[in-house]
Protein backbone atom coordinates (compact mmCIF):
# COMPACT_ATOMS: atom_id res chain seq x y z
CA UNK A 1 0.00 0.00 0.00
CA UNK A 2 1.60 3.25 -1.12
CA UNK A 3 1.99 6.33 1.66
CA UNK A 4 -1.06 8.31 0.35
CA UNK A 5 -3.19 5.38 0.72
CA UNK A 6 -2.38 4.68 4.16
CA UNK A 7 -2.27 8.55 5.01
CA UNK A 8 -6.26 8.86 3.71
CA UNK A 9 -7.34 5.48 4.99
CA UNK A 10 -5.87 6.76 8.76
CA UNK A 11 -7.92 9.83 8.37
CA UNK A 12 -11.37 7.81 7.59
CA UNK A 13 -10.89 5.69 10.05
CA UNK A 14 -10.39 8.91 12.69
CA UNK A 15 -13.30 10.61 11.24
CA UNK A 16 -15.78 8.05 11.62
CA UNK A 17 -14.65 7.69 14.68
CA UNK A 18 -14.76 11.00 16.09
CA UNK A 19 -18.61 10.95 14.01
CA UNK A 20 -19.69 7.58 16.37
CA UNK A 21 -18.23 9.26 19.16
CA UNK A 22 -20.79 12.21 18.98
CA UNK A 23 -23.44 10.25 17.71
CA UNK A 24 -23.17 8.25 20.94
CA UNK A 25 -23.18 11.15 23.03
CA UNK A 26 -26.03 13.03 21.57
CA UNK A 27 -27.92 9.52 22.06
CA UNK A 28 -26.79 9.25 25.73
CA UNK A 29 -27.41 12.91 26.44
CA UNK A 30 -30.97 12.64 24.84
CA UNK A 31 -31.64 9.30 27.00
CA UNK A 32 -30.35 11.09 30.05
CA UNK A 33 -32.33 13.99 29.65
CA UNK A 34 -35.55 11.63 29.04
CA UNK A 35 -35.14 9.96 32.28
CA UNK A 36 -34.60 13.08 34.90
CA UNK A 37 -37.48 14.98 32.68
CA UNK A 38 -35.27 17.86 31.26
CA UNK A 39 -36.01 18.83 28.11
CA UNK A 40 -34.80 21.83 25.79
CA UNK A 41 -37.98 21.94 23.84
CA UNK A 42 -39.17 25.41 23.03
CA UNK A 43 -42.56 24.74 21.93
CA UNK A 44 -43.64 24.00 25.53
CA UNK A 45 -43.62 27.76 26.88
CA UNK A 46 -46.44 29.72 28.20
CA UNK A 47 -47.42 33.16 28.28
CA UNK A 48 -49.42 35.24 29.89
CA UNK A 49 -52.09 37.71 27.76
CA UNK A 50 -52.99 41.28 29.13
CA UNK A 51 -56.34 41.65 29.15
CA UNK A 52 -57.41 43.43 25.06
CA UNK A 53 -60.38 44.50 23.01
CA UNK A 54 -60.94 41.46 20.81
CA UNK A 55 -63.77 40.37 18.36
CA UNK A 56 -64.75 36.54 17.81
CA UNK A 57 -65.33 34.90 14.52
CA UNK A 58 -68.72 36.24 14.64
CA UNK A 59 -67.88 40.01 14.65
CA UNK A 60 -69.12 40.73 18.40
CA UNK A 61 -66.36 41.73 21.00
CA UNK A 62 -65.11 39.96 24.30
CA UNK A 63 -62.52 39.83 26.77
CA UNK A 64 -59.83 37.41 27.89
CA UNK A 65 -61.45 37.70 31.21
CA UNK A 66 -64.27 35.30 29.42
CA UNK A 67 -61.50 32.79 28.73
CA UNK A 68 -60.26 32.47 32.56
CA UNK A 69 -59.88 29.36 33.80
CA UNK A 70 -60.17 27.72 30.40
CA UNK A 71 -57.37 26.27 28.28
CA UNK A 72 -57.38 28.06 24.80
CA UNK A 73 -54.98 28.58 21.86
CA UNK A 74 -55.12 31.91 20.22
CA UNK A 75 -53.52 32.87 16.76
CA UNK A 76 -52.75 36.67 15.44
CA UNK A 77 -52.39 37.82 11.58
CA UNK A 78 -52.88 40.71 10.16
Amino acid sequence: MSTAVKFWMSFLLAMLTAYGGYSFWRQYSRAKNMATGATNNASHHTTTVSDADLVDSQGKPFSLDSLKGDVWLASFFF
